[in-house]
């Protein structure tokens, strides 16, 4: 004021860990006799004094506080103390206008947002009367705090400031566990997607997650879950699970959960061969299976023929269809002894099936037919066609005038057996090949089989 004598004082403010000389707002820095002054926290841990009260509305509760001290500048003279009394922070009441989330566990520890007003100097948040496990005043407008446990239903939630409480009606809401009674079905085969048809039981919440738990093992987690309170479907695949009982876990998005112990489970039975088609097939040629069927058959599945004392013949290209069906496969019977072996179908958890006959044939050649049916001497003869059946790849092919393949023998330099039936190559003549007599065709197979025609069916014309 003018003409008045002006002191130059400062304000300090101790607390446990130091002490703060204050600061006036930006601008200001003479108050007249008489003026009531606050002096106040902030939120970024400044102490500030003004005679504004609207400055307070975004102030702090003060931390740890021991005294505020009032020095005159120039002497450093205390002039006035006041020991951990710092009064009420005038205002308004406070008010509650939202709270977030909506719901939480009844075992307590949710994490929840208030919203409101005039919430600086909370000094109590509770939940149906119970006080939260923690709070903190983030600002005027909101406040963090955790759940107390409390059994399920809405409760009211109340803040409490020195300038009165706020209450929101039912603003919360505690939500039991889940719990998980049955499983339809309640078992399902390894290797492959299993149905889960009904997985009944009550508080199931939407976004729950679904589990198959063991002990030692990786949980299998549901896909395509569908969720109402009181029933989930599902799918689980099986596929690599390790057989035995499985826990059925339900965990809702509140991260509660259900189980039912050993709810549900894993079969892995041995496979069982009941038919195969083919049953046989000629050495030295691809043979398709087209069904195998059974039981307990499992994908990546080993599909192969066994006899003792051989290599194994193993299939390619297994088409494991179902558990009951194996629908495609190739097995190479290049090489493969004639005789009687046996199917065996091998899980990938190493059980082994029983085992089916199948036969690898190995039939002596019979020629009925060559095309073209005659050469000429010393000419090069592009055999365009031997039909008949019982080849086999590399075999060999001469033509000779008697029935024991010893006189006047020619032998096909090129040879292609296109299939069981079918042969052709190149035959060269040679200038001096006898042109009287009809020849008989001799074709030898790799095992040693032999077969002729019955006739001379191909002659020998003279150049």
């Amino acid at each position: 004021m003018t003409g008045q004598q002006q002191n130059a004082m400062c304000v300090y403010v101790d607390t446990t860990s130091g002490s703060y000389r204050v600061q006036p707002p930006s601008g200001v820095n003479t108050f007249c006799p008489g003026t009531t002054l606050f002096v106040y926290n902030t939120m970024t841990g400044i102490y500030k004094i003004t005679n504004n009260s609207a400055d307070l509305a975004d102030a702090a509760s003060p931390v740890s506080l021991t005294s505020v001290r009032l020095i005159d500048e120039k002497s450093q003279m205390l002039l006035a103390q006041w020991q951990k009394s710092t009064g009420e922070i005038p205002g308004s009441p406070p008010s509650l206008t939202d709270i977030t989330p909506l719901t939480g566990s009844t075992t307590g520890g949710t994490g929840v947002t208030l919203t409101g007003t005039n919430l600086i100097g909370t000094n109590g948040v509770t939940f149906d009367g119970t006080a939260a496990t923690s709070f903190l005043v983030d600002s005027a407008t909101r406040i963090t705090a955790t759940t107390p446990s409390h059994a399920a239903g809405s409760v009211n939630v109340v803040v409490t400031t020195p300038n009165g409480t706020a209450t929101r009606t039912n603003a919360y809401t505690y939500v039991p566990a889940p719990i998980v009674t049955a499983i339809t079905p309640a078992t399902g085969n390894r290797g492959w997607l299993v149905s889960i048809t009904n997985l009944s039981g009550s508080g199931f919440q939407s976004g729950a997650i679904v589990k198959l738990t063991r002990s030692g093992s990786s949980d299998i987690v549901a896909t395509g879950v569908i969720v109402t309170s009181t029933k989930i479907t599902c799918t689980f695949n099986l596929a690599g699970a390790t057989a035995g009982a499985r826990n059925v876990v339900v965990t809702n998005s509140d991260l509660q959960s259900g189980t039912l112990p050993n709810g549900f489970t894993v079969n892995s039975p041995a496979p069982v061969f009941s038919t195969g088609t083919p049953s046989s097939g000629n050495r030295g040629w691809p043979v398709t299976i087209t069904s195998l069927t059974g039981t307990g058959f499992q994908p990546g599945a080993d599909v192969r023929l066994w006899r003792k004392t051989y290599s194994d013949i193993i299939a390619t290209g297994v088409n494991v269809a179902s558990s009951t069906s194996i629908n495609a496969g190739t097995l190479n019977l290049l090489d493969a002894t004639a005789g009687s072996w046996n199917f065996i179908v091998t899980n990938t958890d190493g059980k082994v099936s029983n085992t089916l006959t199948f036969t690898v044939n190995s039939p002596n050649p019979t020629i009925y037919f060559i095309e073209p049916d005659y050469g000429v001497q010393g000419k090069t003869v592009e055999i365009k066609l031997i039909e008949g059946r019982g080849f086999q790849p590399s075999a060999s092919v001469k033509f000779s005038t008697d029935e024991e393949g010893r006189t006047d023998v020619m032998e096909m330099k090129i040879v292609k057996v296109e299939s069981p039936k079918e042969i052709n190559g190149i035959l060269e003549i040679p200038k001096e090949q006898n042109p009287k007599l009809l020849y008989y065709i001799w074709i030898t197979n790799t095992d040693g089989t032999t077969g002729r025609t019955r006739e001379g069916i191909f002659s020998v014309k003279e150049a």
